[in-house]
């Protein structure tokens, strides 16, 4: 995933992910920082603080992958996922080819835990939870860099 400069964000109180907008999330960008948001990028032209105060898709510049990056099974759903966010326009079509991607990658895993997890992934798709799918990837994307690491590792000193 992009590296460099990245902004952060903070809940207060639930975000809604329903109708009630009672929930806020508050970020903090930095000058340069970018934020995807219904399909629309925002740059920071200094460092701002935001609200969102209702329901709103969105994706920070630290956790958007080049898709170039997207080099195995888990990445290339990861950056399908990242597309239902930042590319908003035939979402129907896209929320259908990743549940489709993510069935094809559950069936070539050995891995009962990865599996499980993978449907956690495919739940949050249908609820609409992307940022939530996307978070749970990056925690699958992490283990598979360090099982990969870890065979290099291993091959290198034996």
């Amino acid at each position: 995933m992009t590296a460099g400069a990245a902004g952060s964000m903070k809940r207060d109180g639930p975000l809604s992910e329903g109708k009630n907008g009672r929930g806020r999330l508050r970020i903090s960008l930095k000058s340069g920082d970018r934020l995807f948001i219904n399909g629309a990028v925002l740059r920071a032209d200094r460092r701002v603080g935001l609200e969102i105060l209702t329901e709103a898709r969105f994706l920070l510049e630290q956790h958007v992958m080049d898709p170039a990056e997207a080099t195995t099974g888990l990445r290339r759903l990861y950056l399908s996922v990242q597309g239902l966010i930042v590319e908003p326009g035939s979402e129907r079509d896209r929320h259908v080819a990743c549940r489709r991607q993510l069935h094809a990658l559950c069936a070539e895993m050995s891995d009962a835990e990865l599996r499980v997890r993978l449907l956690a992934v495919e739940g949050d798709i249908v609820r609409e939870s992307y940022f939530d799918a996307l978070r749970e990837l990056r925690q699958l994307i992490a283990r598979e860099d360090a099982q990969v690491a870890k065979v290099l590792t291993s091959a290198a000193s034996g």
